[in-house]
């Protein structure tokens, strides 16, 4: 990331998509088992101290919580707000921002 920063780039972002590491799993099962959550996590930690606070983030997508099992929590919507809150302190208290992102139809729909 080093050589990165000094071609010029100026943060660092990555999506993990759900915070729990087993919907993870089943939810991405390809960024699982080429790079996996916790490399992920420990990439955005590691860009902090090359990028800065404020300059690395760390995505969700939004409702992909509330998945029918074993992707989401199904209907548990505390246990998706549990999760994905905790997941926001987490990123939060170690200064990366995490994000939402949300996909919106286009076109004539």
């Amino acid at each position: 990331m080093s050589s990165q920063k000094l071609s010029g780039a100026t943060g660092f972002g990555c999506y993990v998509e759900v915070w729990d590491k087993e919907k993870f799993k089943n939810s991405c099962p390809g960024k699982a088992a080429i790079l996996g959550w916790d490399t992920m996590l420990e990439r955005s930690l590691k860009a902090l101290k090359i990028f800065g606070r404020g300059n690395v983030s760390y995505g969700f997508v939004p409702g992909l919580e509330m998945a029918p099992e074993p992707y989401g929590f199904g209907g548990d919507m505390e246990a998706a707000l549990d999760s994905t809150l905790s997941g926001y302190e987490f990123l939060l208290k170690n200064g990366i921002a995490g994000v939402r992102q949300l996909e919106l139809p286009v076109g004539d729909n």
